[in-house]
């Protein structure tokens, strides 16, 4: 599935494109003609180079035509600055009074893959009451996220995860410092940021929120479409009315210690290293638009269910480093996933020999993973007739 965090800092860059677009930020032919930047807008980036810009970046030279000035995009009829990307571009931290928060028009910030050294997020964001989309992801911040951003209410995307370099499992000091939220908790946080269709919290330490976090989003954010909460710390069941959330379309729930009945709407479930075990339930069935289904890592047991053959849209399925059992006869569910790409069934206990052409329906699929099995695998001569994509074998 690639990497969910690279994938969204791709978005953004793409987000920050089109709006430039759109804005026409280019330099008209005749300079002057009318404002492209004002002065206090470039005064504002100026200071902020000095303020926290890494010496070693060559950035908004004030000598140099402010036009080509790199991540920056501004509104040619008002001359504000709408538009920042900053992502690793910050020697340190961002404080209070910093000057990034004189730009009170931006509708984009990306300040993600900075290093804020455990420090505080600091609490003038509420000053940016225009934003749209905030991604302060993988900025290795810690303590509570401040209250400041339930006044964010024009948010349609907000991302303040951080990722395993900025929290890491074994390392109890940093884990510790991680982002918390207490007070607001999570409702506090979000119910008045009705706008939001993307939250991104994975690595923020939810435990304090109980079972009641799951009903605080369909209350709060019926849009939402998607959800990502990894390392969250969160247990115990999953309350039925997130189903309600209809436009959900990705939900990332791994790393935590949970049971759940997942939305039918889904398109994308990770629920790897939770903890989860017993049988896969038979209403995973139920989940026909699923695309990617990662069960990895956990405690499932028995044999796959041939319900299994109901989830037609998958392209991505892993399985592996559960105790399931089984001989090849029960592979037959999964033969009938004509659009799988990746599939991942290794470290388990599944026994028998297995011939590729058991999986001859499977046209499409590239990865297939099946050691440390009990298993024995026959290549065979037909390879490349029965899966003729197939790249990785194992």
């Amino acid at each position: 599935m690639g990497n969910p965090i690279q994938a969204r800092s791709s978005s953004f860059h793409l987000l920050l494109f089109s709006i430039a677009l759109a804005s026409d930020p280019s330099c008209p032919l005749e300079k002057h003609q009318f404002p492209y930047l004002r002065d206090d807008q470039k005064t504002a980036l100026l200071q902020s180079k000095q303020e926290f810009i890494r010496s070693d970046i060559i950035l908004w030279e004030p000598e140099t035509d402010y036009c080509l000035w790199e991540g920056v995009i501004w509104n040619v009829t008002t001359g504000y600055v709408i538009g920042l990307n900053l992502s690793s571009k910050l020697s340190k931290p961002i404080y209070d009074n910093s000057s990034l928060f004189g730009l009170n028009q931006l509708q984009l910030l990306n300040l993600a893959y900075n290093d804020f050294k455990f420090t505080p997020i600091p609490s003038g964001f509420d000053r940016l009451t225009y934003l749209t989309h905030l991604n302060l992801s993988n900025t290795c911040f810690s303590d509570q996220i401040p209250r400041e951003f339930s006044n964010l209410t024009s948010l349609v995307s907000l991302d303040l995860s951080s990722d395993i370099s900025c929290t890491p499992i074994l390392d109890s000091v940093v884990e510790l410092r991680r982002p918390k939220l207490e007070s607001p908790n999570l409702q506090g946080l979000i119910q008045d940021l009705t706008s939001l269709i993307e939250l991104y919290l994975d690595g923020v330490d939810l435990s304090s929120q109980g079972s009641d976090w799951s009903q605080v989003f369909p209350q709060a954010l019926p849009n939402l479409r998607a959800l990502s909460l990894s390392r969250c710390r969160l247990s115990g069941p999953v309350h039925c009315s997130l189903s309600q959330l209809v436009f959900l379309s990705q939900l990332r729930l791994d790393y935590n210690h949970l049971r759940i009945e997942a939305p039918k709407f889904l398109r994308k479930l990770q629920l790897s290293r939770c903890k989860i075990n017993g049988s896969i339930p038979s209403s995973l069935a139920n989940l026909t638009q699923l695309t990617d289904l990662n069960l990895s890592t956990n405690a499932f047991t028995g044999s796959i269910p041939l319900s299994l053959a109901n989830l037609t849209q998958l392209s991505f399925l892993d399985l592996s480093f559960n105790s399931f059992t089984g001989s090849v006869p029960l592979f037959e569910s999964i033969s009938q996933l004509s659009r799988l790409e990746y599939l991942f069934l290794a470290a388990n206990n599944f026994s028998g020999t297995v011939k590729l052409d058991m999986f001859g329906n499977l046209e499409n699929l590239k990865i297939l993973d099946l050691s440390n099995n009990q298993m024995s695998l026959e290549v065979g001569n037909s390879t490349s007739s029965a899966l003729p994509n197939l790249k990785s074998c194992a």
